[in-house]
């Protein structure tokens, strides 16, 4: 089964803008072999557990809820936007997947979409390649 080897999250404000993400790199593989590892995100209540789970699960199912929030409500002023990229560790091979996410908060005005709220405009990617670092890899992009 594939295993999520790098979290990259880029530009992300929560928690009403008290706490924000400017670059920051999860690499979840091991020193010694490289390969992806079980992980443990061992964080205090309210330390972001729960926005980090939401957060990588929006490349691979865009507009997820956790916690009962929705993705739309971190992104509440027009020029908010982020990155969300996943890189997976595939069987059997020496590829990886990156998976990733562009999320932009919208000036839509469609009647239906605002009163849901907040609007999103999103634009999910993939890409293979094999495990040295190319300009489309985990490392190298943004």
């Amino acid at each position: 089964m594939p295993q999520i080897s790098r979290i990259r999250i880029v530009n992300f404000n929560y928690n009403d803008g008290n706490r924000f993400i400017p670059d920051e790199l999860y690499d979840l593989t091991s020193p010694e072999t490289g390969n992806a590892l079980n992980t443990l995100f061992n964080l205090y209540n309210g330390g972001g557990k729960t926005v980090l789970v939401q957060l990588m699960m929006q490349p691979v199912h865009p507009k997820a809820m956790a916690g009962g929030r929705r993705i739309e409500d971190y992104f509440v002023h027009s020029g908010d936007h982020s990155f969300i990229l996943l890189e997976w560790e595939l069987d059997d091979s020496r590829d990886k997947l990156l998976t990733g996410i562009a999320i932009a908060a919208s000036t839509s005005n469609k009647s239906d979409e605002s009163r849901r709220g907040n609007n999103i405009r999103y634009y999910t990617f993939k890409t293979i390649y094999d495990g040295d670092p190319t300009p489309y890899s985990i490392l190298s992009i943004i």
